[in-house]
């Protein structure tokens, strides 16, 4: 059965092949395998071997080539892929208020020289070489305007709406004086006040500010004239202060200030002029005075100070003025004057002290001025004022309990 198939299959191929038409090649082709079939067996088996070799190793060669390439496409993919995932994953992020500010502040100090500042209409500014002014009082500002030129010196913001000083001052490295009183300033931030170390006066009186931060002035280490009065402060933290190791003059009048925490003074070792007037302090704050060497002037009248003790001005050998009037002092320590050598006014006026505290006050003997007016002495001994040979000025005004005067109270000299 096999090989009647076969038989019949043979002819049928040897009676198609010459009736197709033969293409050049391929009668090329014919002629090619008609002649390996003349040559020898062995012949035809090596060359069909190594037809078959070069013919794999191309393969294998193609194949590596497409391997290799294929790797290459795909790694670049996988970078691409993981680029496009970095992105996504990690969205772009605005930089910090901070960043931005140092930023301008860069710009600003390299084209300060080409800069071109706006002046707010309501506000008056004049440009000068050395002094640069803006007058913006009464303007209805809501903050500190940013538009002024970065040179300016002085800047007067009183009677304004401005609430915060955030971010705002930053703009004005040179500045010398700042005028915000009558404001409606509540809190003072640490930064605030950062790149501001040329100025030397600040007025913040009038304002509502409650409480003195820690850090409140940080940077003011060249102030020598800071004006708190007329606030709601309180409380002071005790590093709130530390920074102004140059301020000469600190005012503080009409305030809610009952003591202070130790060492709030500590580093004011430039202070001069301490004003203190009407607060609502008990006691003389001896523990924050006694750092204060340079000292010359110290207001505490208009509190409820009743008794004082001694050496509560120790180490103010340098305090020439002393004001206590409008207290409720009833007593003084028989030392409570101890070491104010270089004194030469005091006032005691407008106190309940029933007797004249002739021993305390003969220890001054460099006094010039007194005022003991309107206390409750009934009488004036003759040596009620010893040792006074300095003496120049005597208020001794509305002694209502006054029945008795010794002759000769003031002392020789």
């Amino acid at each position: 059965m096999e090989k009647t198939f076969q038989n019949r299959q043979q002819p049928m191929r040897q009676q198609s092949m010459p009736n197709a038409p033969l293409h050049s090649k391929q009668r090329t082709n014919k002629m090619t395998v008609q002649t390996a079939n003349t040559t020898s067996p062995v012949r035809w088996l090596n060359a069909h071997n190594k037809s078959n070799t070069q013919t794999t190793t191309a393969t294998t060669n193609a194949l590596r080539n497409s391997s290799n390439t294929t790797q290459y496409h795909r790694k670049q993919q996988q970078q691409q892929h993981k680029a496009t995932t970095i992105t996504q994953t990690t969205p772009w992020r605005l930089p910090t208020t901070t960043t931005l500010l140092l930023c301008t502040l860069t710009l600003l100090s390299v084209c300060t020289p080409h800069i071109y500042a706006f002046c707010p209409s309501k506000c008056q500014c004049l440009s000068g070489d050395a002094n640069s002014r803006a007058y913006c009082a009464d303007a209805a500002l809501e903050d500190v305007p940013i538009q002024l030129n970065p040179e300016t010196k002085y800047i007067n913001l009183t009677r304004n709406k401005i609430r915060n000083l955030e971010f705002t001052l930053p703009f004005y490295m040179k500045l010398e004086v700042l005028d915000l009183s009558q404001n409606i300033i509540e809190t003072l931030g640490s930064k605030n006040f950062e790149y501001q170390k040329d100025m030397r006066t600040l007025n913040l009186s009038r304002n509502s500010v409650s409480a003195l931060q820690k850090d409140a002035f940080r940077g003011l280490t060249n102030l020598l004239v800071l004006d708190l009065s007329y606030n709601r402060i309180e409380v002071a933290h005790p590093s709130a202060l530390s920074n102004l190791t140059s301020l000469i003059k600190l005012d503080l009048t009409n305030n809610n200030i009952v003591s202070l925490e130790d060492n709030c003074f500590h580093n004011m070792i430039s202070m001069e002029i301490l004003i203190f007037k009407n607060n609502q302090l008990l006691d003389v704050p001896s523990n924050n005075l006694q750092h204060l060497h340079a000292l010359k002037s110290l207001d505490l009248s208009d509190n409820l100070v009743e008794y004082v003790r001694n050496d509560s001005f120790e180490g103010l050998r340098e305090l020439m003025m002393l004001t206590m009037r409008g207290n409720v002092i009833s007593e003084l320590d028989l030392s409570a004057f101890e070491g104010l050598t270089a004194l030469k006014h005091l006032d005691l006026a407008d106190n309940n002290l029933t007797m004249v505290p002739t021993q305390q006050l003969s220890k001054l003997s460099n006094l010039t001025f007194l005022s003991l007016s309107g206390n409750r002495f009934s009488q004036l001994p003759a040596v009620a004022f010893m040792n006074l040979f300095h003496l120049r000025e005597l208020h001794l005004n509305r002694l209502d309990r006054l029945n008795r005067i010794d002759s000769s109270y003031v002392g020789d000299g």
